[in-house]
């Protein structure tokens, strides 16, 4: 095996490391941000009940000044029964009044019922309150965490490719130009071992010759269907 194949195959393992903890940052970033989400959910739920608790206050409001206003009426009513002339008069008040008392007990039940609405939904805003709240600290504990952990990750990428830099200085430049345009989208995964005259990178069947020549030749052989640089791999 050439040396130029052996100091591509130390960067592709770099590269595999390298792409790891990119990808372990990215999941530590969705399970934030996923956190996040849930707890913005939590705040437009606690909004939108907030808003139907003054909803309810103010129908509540209105019922209990309609319920004053009937009481008023009654009280208008009922001050007109010593000025009735005649029976006629007197049934004709009488059913006024006992229609104002009718509506007077339709408010005040729908006022009770109000009353309830509103005491389940306090409850209710209290218990998502306190799940928001333990999602708030979760989420500040995960987010400081993650902070921590990335930083060290960073260093950690950061060492290697200070480490993949000075390997890719015992190549050559075209070799370097090659090597990347394929780890563009082969993510950690340029090299490809020839076995069983397969490309283990796609697995294709090479022809006789493909292996004779990464044998026998100090240049890059790539592979005709995925493209990945091919090595042959052997203890020297």
């Amino acid at each position: 095996m050439n040396q130029t194949i052996k100091t591509l195959l130390e960067i592709q393992e770099i590269d595999k490391h390298v792409h790891e903890l990119k990808e372990n940052i990215r999941a530590m970033d969705v399970n934030v941000k996923t956190k996040e989400n849930v707890i913005k959910i939590l705040i437009k739920e606690l909004e939108e009940i907030d808003a139907k608790i003054i909803t309810l206050k103010e129908d509540r409001k209105y019922n209990e000044q309609l319920v004053e206003d009937k009481n008023d009426q009654i009280k208008t009513l009922d001050n007109k029964s010593a000025l009735v002339k005649n029976t006629k008069e007197q049934k004709a008040l009488e059913v006024e009044m006992s229609m104002a008392n009718t509506s007077v007990e339709k408010i005040e039940d729908q006022i009770v019922s109000l009353l309830s609405d509103i005491d389940t939904y306090i409850e209710k805003r209290d218990i998502k309150q306190k799940e928001a709240d333990s999602l708030k600290a979760e989420y500040e504990l995960l987010s400081k965490t993650t902070d921590n952990k990335i930083k060290k990750i960073t260093v950690a990428i950061n060492n290697y490719l200070k480490k993949r830099s000075g390997l890719f200085n015992n190549i050559d430049d075209t070799t370097t130009t090659q090597y990347e345009e394929i780890n563009r989208w082969a993510e950690g995964n340029v090299m490809s071992e020839i076995k069983s005259e397969s490309c283990m990178g796609c697995f294709l069947m090479l022809p006789p010759q493909v292996s004779a020549t990464v044998m026998e030749t100090e240049q890059l052989v790539f592979c005709p269907n995925c493209g990945r640089i091919l090595y042959i791999y052997d203890e020297s």
